[in-house]
């Protein structure tokens, strides 16, 4: 079965990393995510839903809080 993959929104992003004063390299370390992962997360790329939560427990946020809810409505 493949992954889901789903956009996280780019500005609530950088918006919740401003909050936590994290720079890109930051968060991939906090998440766990790999240095290709991250490039694609920073050039806009679709991820998985567990790179998602990885991302989203880094930040100490809600999934909701870095994706539009109704793009997972539709898959």
């Amino acid at each position: 079965m493949p992954a889901t993959l789903v956009n996280i929104d780019r500005k609530k992003l950088l918006l919740v990393m401003a909050n936590n004063v994290m720079s890109f390299p930051d968060l991939g370390k906090k998440a766990s995510i790999s240095p290709r992962t991250l490039y694609g997360l920073k050039a806009g790329k679709s991820v998985t839903i567990k790179t998602v939560g990885k991302i989203a427990k880094a930040l100490d946020v809600t999934v909701e809080n870095l994706i539009d809810v109704s793009e997972l409505e539709e898959k």
